[in-house]
């Protein structure tokens, strides 16, 4: 097998050993992952993602096509899916489930922890009696938009365990085909089936519908703030996008997340301006106008405001 891997992810799905550091997202259709590139029938991904006061890291606002376990290797972090924050620590891990929309923070500035995102046809292609039986359970739990795993639960002992060997094995994989590692995934799915068996499904169906219906108005207003950051937007077309009232809308996205709508577009700017700075020459100013900012000034003033330096102090810093 040949090397196949994406220069800005730095990610592998996988063909070859590699230690990937993935400095950015690299998303599709607006803020989902893009898992990339498929190879054959299994399309798994592997990624690390490193926080330090060195490196420039954002994990955006984004979902995957897939389900997604993450192990906490280093440092401390905050989780945000939809309307839940889960605080992780080093040894923990965490089930992402398949299109929730979700975040993650260092607690500190520095910090590690490993993902792997998993193919939704793991286990068979969807409509196969394996999907119906073994895989749609799980991803059609409400109970599950997120699962966390922590060393001092004895229930967690056996998913943290496979999930760690999933990890080294897939760090260490020299093939798309390691059949140990496919191996373990699978048992790792089956202990994760095993656990949601074991919860009560009682109002499931109403919890289902309203996890749906949020995820799907938090996926409308991420990706309409994607496409539309770069000029002047106001909440009433925002919220119109979205079919609720300006004040229904500002409530939603503050309850789903913690934020303004206005601060994380803010924040959307801001990044977006921080990858032009350390990837282009551009001036501030052209980068101020190609982030959505009205003036160099504003920009200025909002850069200093987020980063404790000026565009140009920031620039000179992440190229040494």
């Amino acid at each position: 097998s040949k090397i196949l891997k994406t220069a800005r992810q730095n990610s592998f799905s996988f063909m070859k050993k590699q230690k990937p550091t993935v400095k950015k997202i690299e998303i599709e259709r607006g803020l989902q992952e893009r898992i990339e590139p498929e190879i054959g029938a299994f399309p798994l991904q592997f990624l690390r993602q490193e926080f330090s006061p060195h490196t420039y890291q954002v994990i955006v606002w984004h979902w995957h096509a897939g389900p997604q376990f993450c192990s906490v290797i280093r440092g401390n972090f905050h989780f945000r899916v939809l309307n839940r924050t889960l605080y992780l620590q080093e040894g923990d891990g965490i089930f992402i489930n398949a299109q929730q929309v979700h975040t993650a923070r260092p607690e500190k500035d520095s910090g590690q922890y490993l993902c792997l995102n998993l193919p939704l046809h793991l286990l068979g292609p969807e409509g196969s009696e394996l999907f119906e039986c073994c895989t749609a359970p799980v991803l059609y739990r409400s109970a599950a938009p997120a699962l966390v795993f922590r060393p001092s639960d004895p229930s967690s002992a056996e998913i943290l365990h496979r999930l760690k060997l999933c990890c080294r094995q897939a760090d260490e994989a020299e093939d798309a085909l390691s059949l140990p590692l496919l191996a373990n995934l699978i048992l790792l799915w089956d202990e994760l089936r095993k656990t949601l068996s074991k919860s009560d499904r009682r109002d499931e169906e109403g919890l289902m519908a309203e996890i749906s219906k949020n995820n799907t108005r938090m996926q409308k207003i991420l990706l309409y703030l994607k496409e539309n950051y770069t000029r002047k937007l106001t909440l009433k077309e925002i919220a119109d996008h979205i079919h609720l009232s300006r004040s229904e809308c500002s409530r939603f996205f503050h309850s789903m997340t913690g934020q303004t709508l206005f601060h994380y577009l803010n924040e959307l700017r801001i990044n977006r301006s921080a990858e032009l700075l350390i990837h282009t020459e551009k001036s501030a100013a052209e980068i101020a106008y190609e982030s959505g900012f009205c003036s160099q000034s504003y920009f200025n003033q909002r850069f200093r405001a987020a980063k404790h330096m000026t565009p140009e102090q920031f620039r000179k810093e992440k190229k040494q």
